[in-house]
């Protein structure tokens, strides 16, 4: 497309450097400890567990994180009370449920995630041809980091359309392109189902850990589609969360893949949609289309907890909803918090697939 330049990598790690909370050089990285409180009467389950906050630089986890949680699963306890399946009434058209916390109360978890797979993202957007000029629109931006890469990278010239179907991710989110002085990314409220953004209109659309919680991942695929311009790239990514495991083998890790399947198949949605992405990119249509895994695996770090901590932000609501018993959420948060803790233990994430797919009726200039 014309006035569009191929961005180097070089360039999209150094937007990452400057746009990133954790990357800022003074090592700010979450407070490395959640406690496990047992008999807490503030929650309505007896083990309970909550985070602890040492006093470092950083963005804490909140206490009100795991308050959160258990405000997620009313209607999750509803379906579970209907026999454990999603009906056509109680899908939704604009929002599907969201079990984790959201807004500032999720935001440093999201923010590690992003510390976590966010090379993989750039990278994937970089391969596309992101470059100055670009039109992005980033669709279930959550907490903002890669909306604000992408306005580094598409500079004064270009700019992003950052979405998302909550209004308290979208603040923080705002808050973060602001410290970050970029006036080139605005951000919407909207559903991926009905994104209101124009057809044929973006040089690149974008989603990350999106499709895993929509019912209807296809149809939101094909909104993204029609947002391209001709020869407009769609890159997607999204993870099989059940082949996350640890070394030594344990059952922290397996057993929280069976849960989040068990919750998947509550709330209508699929954790291991990661698998099936390159199909549905097939069926759209597109050319050009590309597949990669990113499949990190950590010793020791904060990284090496982002699933720990996404374990005990969504435990409370599925034990609320009577998926996992209160007694074994409580025994696995100190299994987590053993592997953790323990060097010689691997925790391998779970695999990220990314799919890209090129509109067809124009080439990329």
């Amino acid at each position: 497309m014309p006035g569009r330049k191929k961005a180097s990598a070089a360039a999209g790690s150094e937007a990452a450097a400057k746009t990133s909370p954790f990357s800022s050089g003074s090592d700010e990285r979450m407070p490395a400890a959640w406690a496990l409180v047992l008999r807490d009467r503030r929650s309505p389950w007896p083990d309970s567990v909550r985070l602890g906050a040492k006093a470092r630089p950083g963005p804490p986890f909140q206490v009100a994180a795991v308050d959160a949680a258990m405000r997620q699963p009313v209607r999750l306890r509803a379906i579970q009370e209907k026999g454990g399946s999603v009906s056509s009434s109680d899908r939704v058209s604009v929002g599907d449920d969201y079990v984790l916390a959201t807004g500032d109360e999720g935001a440093a978890r999201l923010h590690l995630l992003d510390d976590v797979y966010g090379a993989s993202s750039r990278a994937a957007c970089t391969a596309a041809g992101l470059g100055d000029g670009w039109r992005v629109a980033d669709i279930g931006c959550g907490v903002g980091d890669m909306s604000c890469w992408f306005g580094e990278s598409v500079g004064p010239t270009g700019d992003v359309i950052a979405m998302d179907v909550s209004a308290d991710q979208l603040i923080h989110a705002r808050r973060l392109a602001t410290r970050c002085g970029l006036g080139n990314v605005s951000f919407v409220e909207g559903s991926a189902y009905e994104p209101g953004l124009p057809p044929g209109d973006f040089d690149l659309v974008f989603c990350r850990f999106l499709l895993c919680h929509l019912q209807r991942p296809a149809e939101a695929l094909a909104q993204m589609a029609a947002l391209l311009r001709p020869g407009g790239t769609l890159v997607a990514q999204d993870m099989v969360m059940s082949s996350m495991f640890s070394d030594p083998p344990g059952r922290a890790y397996r057993r929280f893949a069976e849960l989040a399947r068990d919750v998947g198949a509550a709330l209508g949605v699929d954790y291991d949609v990661g698998r099936r992405l390159f199909g549905m990119f097939r069926d759209l249509g597109l050319t050009e289309m590309s597949v990669s895994v990113h499949q990190p695996a950590f010793a020791a770090g904060e990284r090496k907890r982002l699933w720990e901590y996404t374990f005990l932000e969504a435990a409370p609501g599925a034990a609320a909803a009577g998926i996992a018993a209160e007694d074994e959420v409580a025994d696995l948060a100190k299994e987590f918090a053993a592997i953790s803790g323990d060097d010689s233990a691997l925790v391998v994430q779970p695999a990220l697939f990314a799919v890209s797919g090129v509109a067809p009726g124009g080439r990329k200039g």
